[in-house]
């Protein structure tokens, strides 16, 4: 993987979803973590290309001996954070990186891209956009809500995101009725 990438090297800007660059700045409140099953070079790629420095954490498969559909990757982040899994958020776009979430045992959302096709059936809620997960059922401008990302390349990506004094099913109750 790590070789093709080197002989074919690509600008992640090019698979950024639209609203990422505009979303993150809002989010600075949040601890947010990219946790991805890409190399430490290609994740160090991806925030070169795309200039998104709002992480508090950056964990690659070579930070977990066992790779997603295995929890480590999302409790090691919540163990750095040293916040609790209701308290956490896993937003992703592939089966695989779901799967992950759900066996940590933290709410997990789908960001159904339309780009590549992969069930997301087993996500705790979808959506289609970050504008979705941002601000309340009342129009106000309600940082109570995180977000994340979807994808580097071929490989799934996520934002895990903390909010003191309040827990994700709270959120997503008071904010969405869901």
């Amino acid at each position: 993987y790590d070789e093709y990438f080197s002989k074919h090297p690509m600008n992640y800007n090019d698979y950024l979803f639209d609203d990422v660059k505009d979303v993150l700045p809002k989010l600075c409140d949040y601890k947010l973590a990219i946790c991805t099953l890409s190399s430490r070079d290609m994740l160090n790629k991806f925030i070169s290309d795309t200039g998104l420095n709002e992480f508090d954490l950056l964990l690659s498969d070579e930070d977990v001996k066992n790779p997603k559909p295995s929890p480590d990757i999302y409790l090691k982040a919540i163990e750095r954070f040293g916040v609790n899994r209701d308290e956490t958020l896993v937003i992703e776009d592939s089966s695989t990186g779901i799967k992950a979430g759900k066996n940590a045992g933290i709410c997990t959302l789908a960001r159904d891209g339309g780009r590549f096709f992969i069930d997301q059936s087993e996500a705790d809620y979808i959506f289609d956009d970050f504008i979705e997960l941002h601000g309340d059922s009342l129009g106000k401008d309600d940082r109570a809500m995180v977000c994340g990302l979807g994808k580097i390349g071929e490989q799934s990506f996520t934002i895990i995101a903390e909010q003191k004094g309040r827990n994700t099913k709270e959120n997503i109750e008071r904010n969405f009725g869901m």
